[in-house]
C-alpha cells in the first residue's frame, strides 16, 4: 500500500517539476519566468499548502469552491494566487469570486453573465478562461469548438469581464506526445480569436498540461501547467 507524501518532500518533488520545465524551456528557447506552476491542492491539507508557500510555489489550484473557500481563509487570499480548476456551478460564482484570482472553467454565456455581474458588484473586471472539450467526451465539461465564437461573441456584449485565454483537459493516455494533437488544437483556436480581434479578447494564458503531459503541453505553447501528484504525491 502506497503510503502518504510526507510534507518535507514537497519542496524535493517542487524542484524536481521545475528541473524538467527549464530543461524544457531551454530546448524550446523560451523563458522559464513565462510559465506559471498551478499547484493542485485538491484535498491537500492546510498544513501541506503552507508547506508548498514555504517551497516557492505561489499559485495554487482548487476544483471546488466549498473545499478552497476554508483553506484560502486560514491561509490568507494575499499568500499565493489561487485558481479555479474546477467546474464552476452557477450558485457558487459569487463565493468563487470573493475568493479566487482567476476562472479556467468558463463553459456557458450563463456562467459568463453571473461572473460580469458579480465582478461589476465587486468594481473590477475579473480574468477568465474558456474551457474547451476538444475531445467531444460526455464525462468533461466545456464548450465545444463550433460553439467558441458564439460564446466569445455573447462575452464580447458584456462589462467586467476579459477572457484571459483557454483552457483543455486531454483525453488521459500513456504516451504524453498523445495529448499534443489536443494542445496543438488549442493554441489553434487561441491563434483565430487573435485574429478575430474581440474586445473582451486579451490572450495571456493556455492552461493545458498535467503531471503526467506538461512537457508536451510546454511544446504546443502552454504557459499554465497544473501538478497536483507531481507535487503532493498520489492522492
Amino acid at each position: 500500500m502506497q503510503t502518504a507524501q510526507a510534507p518535507s518532500s514537497i519542496a524535493a518533488s517542487y524542484e524536481r517539476v521545475t528541473t524538467r520545465i527549464r530543461r524544457t524551456c531551454d530546448r524550446l528557447g523560451i523563458r522559464y519566468s513565462d510559465i506559471t506552476v498551478v499547484a493542485v491542492t485538491k484535498t491537500v491539507e492546510v498544513a501541506r499548502v503552507r508547506e508548498a508557500i514555504a517551497a516557492g510555489i505561489t499559485d495554487f489550484g482548487e476544483n471546488y469552491v466549498q473545499e478552497g473557500r476554508p483553506k484560502i481563509q486560514a491561509i490568507g487570499r494575499d499568500r499565493g494566487r489561487w485558481h479555479f480548476i474546477g467546474h464552476l456551478q452557477k450558485n457558487k460564482v459569487n463565493s468563487c469570486l470573493d475568493y479566487f484570482d482567476l476562472v479556467h472553467s468558463v463553459d456557458s454565456l450563463d456562467l459568463a453573465r453571473r461572473i460580469a455581474s458579480r465582478a461589476q458588484q465587486q468594481n473590477r473586471t475579473c480574468p477568465v478562461l474558456l474551457e474547451l472539450n476538444l475531445s467531444g467526451e460526455t464525462t468533461k465539461f466545456g464548450v465545444r469548438p463550433p460553439d467558441l465564437i458564439p460564446l466569445m461573441e455573447g462575452i464580447e456584449q458584456l462589462d467586467n469581464i476579459e477572457v484571459a485565454g483557454l483552457m483543455t483537459i486531454p483525453p488521459m493516455r500513456d504516451d504524453p506526445d498523445d495529448s499534443r494533437p489536443f494542445f496543438r488544437r488549442l493554441r489553434s483556436l487561441a491563434d483565430d480569436l487573435d485574429r478575430r480581434g474581440y474586445r473582451r479578447w486579451n490572450r495571456r494564458y493556455l492552461s493545458m498540461g498535467m503531471t503526467h503531459d506538461f512537457e508536451a503541453a510546454l511544446m504546443e505553447g502552454s504557459n499554465i501547467i497544473r501538478i497536483g501528484r507531481g507535487i503532493f504525491g498520489a492522492r
